[in-house]
């Protein structure tokens, strides 16, 4: 029986190496988002503490106009590094959902390839179970054929006609 041969192994290998490839690029997006997430978290922190610090002032008798003006720049800019922060997750998540749609297809692509290559090799193992099969009844029926010229024996006189 010859041996079992995918005629579309090279594409399904490419679509494979895509696969994987997108699968690297969804883990990098998926740490971009990561990543923005915990900027975001530092920046509330860094909001809070900018926060505090505008509570106290008014808290301290004289107010000097300097810290009142450092603490106001502090906290804006908190906001704006916080508001940087989400404009930059926005961009991460987009590009998340575009890979997501990539790696969606270049799996689907694949598991096409995985599926056809399973049912042709089902075919291809069908096949040979028919052919020794099929080898296996001639066999047997080479073996009756002798058997039977083995067995013939010379035709008996028939006892009714007569002696």
């Amino acid at each position: 029986m010859k041996r079992f041969r995918f005629r579309l192994e090279r594409l399904e290998r490419l679509r494979y190496v895509q696969r994987r490839e997108a699968e690297t690029r969804l883990a990098e997006a998926l740490a971009g988002l990561a990543d923005c997430d915990a900027l975001i978290e530092t920046r509330r922190r860094e909001l809070g503490r900018a926060a505090a610090s505008w509570s106290e002032l008014p808290r301290r008798a004289p107010v000097d106009a300097n810290a009142l003006q450092l603490a106001a720049d502090e906290l804006d800019a908190s906001r704006t590094a916080i508001d940087r922060a989400h404009a930059k997750r926005r961009i991460a998540l987009e590009r998340l959902r575009t890979i997501e749609v990539e790696h969606e297809t270049r799996s689907r692509e694949h598991r096409v390839l995985e599926r056809l290559r399973a049912r042709s090799f089902e075919r291809w193992r069908l096949s040979g179970a028919r052919e020794e099969q099929k080898l296996l009844d001639e066999l047997h029926l080479l073996k009756l054929g002798r058997a039977d010229s083995s067995m013939e024996v010379a035709p008996c006189a028939d006892p009714s006609a007569g002696s």
